[in-house]
């Protein structure tokens, strides 16, 4: 296993935000976490194992949909632990064992928040701490599933917590995840705490998680630049087909199609789309979820010679907005998108 530290704001401010919103430690660092996997998978639901002070592995669930605000989602992390912590007694690690899952796990991730003192307690609020002493039997087990899960994690993010300081490592498999994007990875981690300690209020769409670290790396890629051509994006894709016919274009989770493939459908729905009045100089708005269409639906758009807006979100207000920018008649552009989304 490989180890990267993580940088971190002073424990002061850390345990201020916290006492400040009557929150554990370790709900920042669950939040932040889940983030990183929201960004990194691209779903909303994320889920990975969470211990804290050497109690048994427990299961973290979080729903981070874009509308919502970083507070809810601190909130419902809170709330989770208080929810979870009934079942502390309850080892997933023999949980796994019953299933059958010893080799895969239930996790490919967990956080391990581990407090320096003695005693095991939990942080700070209000001021004031409270001392829990477990059986030697309990922090045995929270070890052992720990232990367990440790050996067969991706990822592990290990907190250490004392008195003075507070210290973060991002732990992982070489056959898993390279060194460069370990990096990538823990400096996003760097970002969405920093993003939990300034942008609360904002929702969770709107925490940006690209750090410098990996603006560097960009501006490195992109060091030497390709000649430009004046072409457009479907032209370049129609010239690529016209060279690698049967070549892989794309490889969805829904649809494989060639590069071939890929022209003959964009061209057919683009005359589509022509014949239903879409032109120069219109936007049309493109909603769909993760899907190979989207694809094929933008290629086709712009062959038509009109331009795309991916819309996010499938509220009306959204396309009320576009509607509005795009300069023409609402009830109009409302029947056309209903006769496009019925192809």
């Amino acid at each position: 296993m490989q180890r990267i530290n993580v940088s971190l704001p002073s424990l002061a401010s850390v345990t201020d935000f916290c006492k400040a919103r009557e929150l554990r430690l370790s709900t920042i660092f669950q939040t932040a976490w889940g983030l990183v996997l929201r960004s990194y998978t691209g779903t909303e639901e994320v889920s990975f194992g969470y211990t804290t002070d050497s109690i048994h592995l427990l299961p973290c669930n979080l729903t981070l949909v874009r509308e919502t605000s970083l507070k809810h989602a601190l909130d419902s992390v809170e709330a989770g632990f208080t929810r979870d912590s009934n079942h502390i007694k309850c080892s997933l690690v023999d949980l796994e064992h019953a299933l059958g899952l010893q080799e895969a796990g239930l996790f490919n991730t967990i956080v391990s928040c581990q407090n320096g003192s003695s005693h095991i307690s939990s942080p700070e609020v209000n001021g004031v701490t409270t001392q829990v002493n477990r059986s030697e039997t309990s922090i045995d087990d929270g070890d052992r599933d720990r232990k367990a899960s440790s050996s067969r994690n991706m990822i592990e993010i290990d907190i250490k917590i004392s008195k003075e300081s507070i210290s973060m490592q991002l732990i992982y498999k070489p056959s898993a995840l390279s060194d460069g994007s370990a990096a990538n990875v823990a400096s996003a981690l760097e970002m969405a705490i920093r993003c939990i300690l300034d942008y609360t209020d904002l929702p969770v769409g709107e925490q940006n998680l690209f750090s410098p670290h990996h603006q560097r790396q960009v501006d490195k890629w992109n060091q030497s630049r390709p000649e430009s051509i004046n072409m457009t994006l479907h032209g370049a894709i129609s010239a690529r087909a016209r060279i690698q016919l049967d070549a892989p274009a794309v490889h969805a989770w829904d649809e494989k199609w060639t590069y071939r493939e890929v022209d003959e459908l964009s061209t057919a729905l683009a005359m589509h789309l022509v014949n239903l009045g879409v032109g120069v100089g219109m936007k049309i708005p493109l909603l769909f979820e993760r899907s190979g269409w989207w694809v094929i639906a933008l290629l086709a758009v712009s062959k038509a010679g009109a331009a795309f807006v991916r819309i996010i979100s499938n509220s009306l207000k959204s396309l009320h907005r576009i509607y509005i920018h795009g300069g023409a008649p609402l009830h109009r552009r409302i029947r056309s998108r209903g006769k496009i989304a019925r192809l």
